[in-house]
Parts: C-alpha cells; sequence; structure tokens
C-alpha cells in the first residue's frame, strides 16, 4: 500500500472500538492513524451552522439531526487529515467495520489502477448494481454502480476526491453516505470494489 494511509474515525470515549480496530489492522501488518471523531453532542455554534436544516428536510425528509452531522463532519476531518499529509491516497474507516483480509492486496491493485478511480467503495448496504470495469484480484473486480449502496464505513479516497469533498459538501443537506458516492454531480469517478472488502 505505497503512498496509502489508513484513517480510523473513532470517538474519544470509544476505547474499545479502537482497540477492537487496532487488533484487525495490526494483525494485517497495516499502519494507521486515528481520525479524532467530532461529537453530535458536543458541537461548536460554528459547526451546528453547517447543517442546513431546509435543505436537509427538502432532500432527506427529516429533521435536524446533530449526531449524523457530527458523522459528516467527522468524514470530512478525515478529507483534511489527508490533504495535510504526504500520502496520495486513503482508506477511511469507521471503527465498527470488520476489515477483510485481503484489503491490502485490493489496495495494492487499486493504486495500480489509480487512473480509473477517485473514491472507491470497500463496503455497502445496498448491492449498488456493480459492473465490472477491471480485475482487482481473483475474488473482487473494480466496478461503476448502477443503482445506489449507501454506507460509508469503508472506502478509498485519492486527493483530488478528498478537495472536491471539502469543497462541495458543505453545508450539510443529507447524510454523509447518502451524498459522497455522487461522483455525477461532483466530477469524481466514484466506484466500488464487488464484493465488499469490508463489512
Amino acid at each position: 500500500m505505497d503512498n496509502c494511509i489508513v484513517f480510523v474515525i473513532n470517538l474519544e470515549h470509544s476505547s474499545e472500538r479502537l482497540s477492537g480496530m487496532q487488533r484487525q489492522l495490526d494483525a494485517l501488518g497495516l499502519s494507521w492513524q486515528r481520525v479524532p471523531a467530532i461529537h453530535g453532542e458536543m458541537l461548536s455554534e460554528a459547526q451546528r451552522v453547517l447543517f442546513d436544516a431546509q435543505g436537509y428536510r427538502r432532500k432527506h425528509g427529516k429533521t435536524v439531526n446533530f449526531r449524523e452531522l457530527g458523522c459528516y463532519l467527522s468524514h470530512l476531518e478525515a478529507m483534511k487529515t489527508l490533504l495535510r499529509s504526504s500520502f496520495e491516497h486513503a482508506v477511511v474507516l469507521e471503527d465498527d467495520v470488520i476489515v477483510g483480509t485481503d484489503l491490502q492486496a485490493v489496495m495494492d491493485e487499486l493504486i495500480r489502477n489509480s487512473t480509473l478511480w477517485d473514491m472507491a467503495k470497500l463496503s455497502s448496504i445496498h448491492s449498488g448494481s456493480p459492473k465490472p470495469i477491471q480485475v482487482l484480484t481473483k475474488e473482487h473486480d473494480l466496478c461503476v454502480m448502477f443503482s445506489r449502496c449507501t454506507g460509508a464505513s469503508a472506502y478509498a479516497v485519492n486527493r483530488k476526491a478528498a478537495q472536491v469533498y471539502l469543497n462541495q459538501l458543505l453545508p450539510m443537506q443529507l447524510p454523509y453516505d447518502h451524498v459522497f458516492d455522487r461522483g455525477w454531480a461532483m466530477g469524481i469517478k466514484v466506484r466500488k470494489v464487488h464484493p465488499d472488502v469490508c463489512t
């Protein structure tokens, strides 16, 4: 995984989850970095104004959810951390994910085929109706998606996508996992690894 860093998004009080992630990643021999998550019940006023309540109600049909905003801003902190680093790519993991043992092999191939993607989902909630465009390993293909798959518990991202997210995803009008994979709206190549690497 040359030129790639693994980020684990983790709330300060969730030490057991962090320990679980450490055991998984250490067993795979992967170096990683914790990204402190933003607690939705401890938001500053400056953070709260990043929530467009009217837009959220119009697009998502729900009322203000500051826990959702905390999650959203935590992922954007991971983008900032990537851009402050010297790495070209990052794997972003939420701290409750189960990491597949083939993560490194998949990432090695994604990086070898880096012109084909800006963000590649490593997990999903729905299938996304994947259509293969590149073989990665014996078990995994890089795919385009023909339907929504949602979910943001594990994905790979490059510096271009990180900058686009920071430029275009605020204020929040939808949950992070409903908006960050809309590549057609942001001018980035969004792909999916199938089958999922992480669950």
